[in-house]
């Protein structure tokens, strides 16, 4: 089990997903919000973990 640390620096970081129609336009957004602290780098890594990125399809 992992114990807690206190965050040195932290920061809200937010994923968003974006739902398009098949027209092609925006149906609906869905967001999620974490609390992370470490540099860009850091922080990106764990967005990505957490959510399933998929290229935007061309109109």
């Amino acid at each position: 089990m992992t114990a807690p640390r206190p965050l040195r620096n932290p920061e809200v970081c937010v994923n968003l997903w974006a739902y398009a129609d098949e027209a092609g336009y925006i149906a609906r957004v869905a967001a999620r919000s974490y609390v992370l602290d470490g540099d860009d780098a850091a922080k990106l890594a764990v967005l990505h973990l957490t959510c399933n990125p998929r290229p935007v399809p061309r109109q």
